[in-house]
């Protein structure tokens, strides 16, 4: 005679029941987040055309930009990259449609200029850091 398991016979088996379940559910989401992850990261258009879309549109050359940085991420409902970079005394952040190079967001915060010193203790002429909390707040409108 088969013996029949009664997972849900007491509130302790219920409790126990339960308790073991979590952690197989969360296991199979995370692989499917995994999974959705990777396959929208296979069809997108990649990082290097992100990156290409956001300076065309800021209308720099890739040989202006410094400090590139571009991130594959969920954003808004979408698969996008965030790309940031600086050229012309400018910092740029950008977010990209990752499936199709459509511009979600733009923004440009003006750098202030640096400024060297005539200090007779500096007489080297060394630029100066600034408080980027200095920064001027740019947006675009479409």
């Amino acid at each position: 005679m088969k013996r029949e398991k009664h997972f849900f016979d007491s509130p302790a088996k219920t409790i126990v029941s339960i308790l073991c379940a979590i952690p197989l559910l969360l296991i199979f989401i995370a692989g499917i987040t995994f999974i959705v992850n990777m396959i929208a990261k296979k069809t997108s258009i990649g990082a290097n055309d992100a990156k290409n879309y956001a300076f065309a549109d800021a209308g720099i050359h890739a040989a202006e930009a410094h400090a590139v940085h571009t991130e594959f991420e969920f954003e808004d409902g979408h698969f996008a990259y965030e790309v940031s970079f600086f050229a012309n005394n400018t910092e740029y952040e950008y977010v990209v449609k990752a499936s199709d190079g459509t511009i979600l967001e733009r923004e440009a915060f003006i750098l202030p200029q640096t400024q060297t010193t005539n200090d007779t203790a500096n007489t080297t002429g060394t630029d100066i850091p600034f408080d980027t909390s200095s920064y001027i707040d740019v947006d675009f409108d479409d």
